[in-house]
């Protein structure tokens, strides 16, 4: 053996063949510079994005089996030799089970697992005789708090005591991509003692969970074209003016919006769909369940100051059809009679608008109850404004409609639209169904050329400017004296609860530190 009498790495660097030196420009030095940077300041992220991510994958988990059972057929067959309610009450636990797996899947970033559950379930939905129709589909809401408790749809929930007289529920437009946000809600202005049910629809609310994945930047310009370049009801100034506007490319440009944010215009419809027959639902079986004195509707970042929301409720009746937005959208009256909540500081409606928006409605006999209303709902449907007469049947409700509507005219699958398409977004909708269907009385806000609005905008309107309690936009301009914020989130929404629960702390319940979600 012959030992080098150099270390190996001297002997290594020795002998090796020297490599040119090439000459590199000023201006590639100073790239090689910033990129070298750049990866200094990245490698960490990744590295600990790479961390998480594989204790995720390997991570023990109790969650059950996503693949349908072999037993199926089997299972099936002993369906058929129960009676229909024990029946559906089986089916319902299975794609429930299967739903709450997708759901797991999705939060650990393997959409193409949540979307192969997700066909499982239609393909076990479709061959099960006691599938639900969409009159009597006992799903509910993704995720639901019953006075800040995980509601599952079974256990009754358990009633608090309070010593305030209005009950109020909430429907959250939420997402599975920021739950922390809809968790701080419920843990924040949601422990107010006013609030009865807190529903959280996110994309697992969807007719199509996977959308956001199967669009693109392009297809949205494509959805916004065919909106603006296809005519629906020429002689309708109000469809002419939502089409023209609907996703424009300047918009979408400005504010950065991305194919989530078009996906989730139709899941306004889609949660109110599903909370409507909760409530029919719950009045059927229990004789002395009572909708709610009113209903909030809003965004996930949506903050209700309920210190100063509970006092402005109690000065209305209940019994009344009211609506009232955070900040109304009022349109130019010289182009069109027409104004919307603007969805991220939401709408309180009543009681009586809410019985209108659930209530089963018949055209082909006269109806029996709330004659004058229900007459003009099926006068309106003959105008077909935005196609929603397409996808009406006999017998459904208003929150049926909106949902179905949606359904027809999917946004993941645009390119089958017949006409006209969805061009509608989801604060235009609560616009639309409200005041051209009546859903509540005539706002006093307004001259009587404008009477066509239904919604009050005493705490606020957006014309040309910003005036009232829509200037609340941010952390920065919510302060202690506004009723209702607009891009808050988690923590930011936290701290000014805070502020509100110091204010009067009786009002509020204690919220355990622990994770909702």
């Amino acid at each position: 053996h012959i030992y080098p009498t150099t270390s190996p790495s001297t002997h290594r660097r020795a002998t090796m063949k020297r490599r040119p030196k090439v000459p590199q420009s000023r201006s590639n030095l100073v790239l090689n510079k910033e990129l070298k940077r750049q990866t200094n300041v990245l490698t960490p992220v990744i590295i600990a994005l790479a961390i998480t991510l594989l204790l995720l994958m390997s991570g023990e988990s109790d969650e059950p089996d996503i693949m349908l059972p072999e037993v199926q057929q089997k299972q099936k067959e002993e369906l058929i030799n129960v009676p229909r309610e024990q029946a559906q009450l089986e089916v319902d636990k299975i794609v429930a089970e299967k739903t709450t797996a997708a759901s797991l899947v999705l939060a650990k970033g393997d959409v193409a697992g949540s979307t192969a559950v997700g066909n499982q379930i239609k393909e076990f939905q479709l061959e099960n005789p006691f599938t639900p129709s969409l009159h009597n589909s006992s799903s509910l809401v993704q995720h639901i708090w019953y006075r800040g408790e995980r509601f599952d749809g079974k256990t009754q929930p358990k009633p608090r005591n309070t010593t305030l007289a209005l009950a109020i529920d909430a429907v959250s437009v939420a997402s599975e991509a920021s739950l922390v946000t809809l968790e701080g809600q419920v843990s924040s202005w949601g422990s107010h003692h006013s609030i009865r049910y807190f529903f959280g629809a996110t994309e697992l609310d969807d007719d199509k969970p996977n959308c956001a994945n199967e669009i693109d930047i392009e297809d949205m310009k494509k959805i916004s074209e065919y909106c603006s370049g296809k005519a629906w009801k020429r002689g309708s100034t109000k469809v002419k003016f939502l089409r023209n506007r609907f996703a424009r490319g300047d918009f979408m440009i400005r504010f950065r919006k991305t194919p989530g944010w078009m996906c989730a215009q139709q899941r306004t419809s889609f949660a109110m769909g599903k909370v409507g027959r909760f409530y029919r639902n719950e009045m059927q079986n229990d004789p002395n369940f009572k909708l709610p004195d009113f209903l909030l509707l809003h965004d996930d970042d949506t903050y209700y100051n309920m210190v100063k929301i509970y006092p402005f409720l109690e000065e209305k009746n209940p019994s009344q059809p009211t609506a009232d937005a955070g900040c109304l959208v009022r349109m130019p009256v010289s182009e069109i009679a027409f104004d919307y909540p603007y969805g991220g500081f939401g709408m309180m409606v009543s009681r009586a608008s809410l019985e209108r928006w659930i209530r089963p409605i018949d055209c082909e006999t006269s109806p029996t109850e709330d004659i004058e209303w229900a007459t003009h709902v099926c006068e309106q449907l003959k105008e077909n404004l935005i196609g929603e007469a397409f996808s009406w049947k006999n017998g459904m409700s208003i929150s049926d409609l909106m949902q179905a509507h949606a359904t027809s005219f999917s946004i993941a699958h645009y390119e089958k639209w017949r006409q006209p398409g969805y061009c509608i977004h989801g604060d235009w909708a609560l616009g639309f169904y409200f005041n051209i269907y009546r859903m509540s009385a005539e706002s006093s806000s307004f001259l009587e050329s404008h009477n066509a609005t239904r919604i009050e905008q005493t705490l606020g309107y957006h014309y040309d400017k910003p005036q009232g309690n829509c200037k609340h936009e941010g952390q920065a301009q919510c302060t202690t004296d506004a009723h209702v914020c607009h891009r808050l989130h988690g923590v930011s929404m936290s701290f000014v609860a805070r502020l509100a629960k110091q204010e009067a702390p009786e009002q509020f319940r204690k919220v355990v530190k622990k994770k909702l979600l």
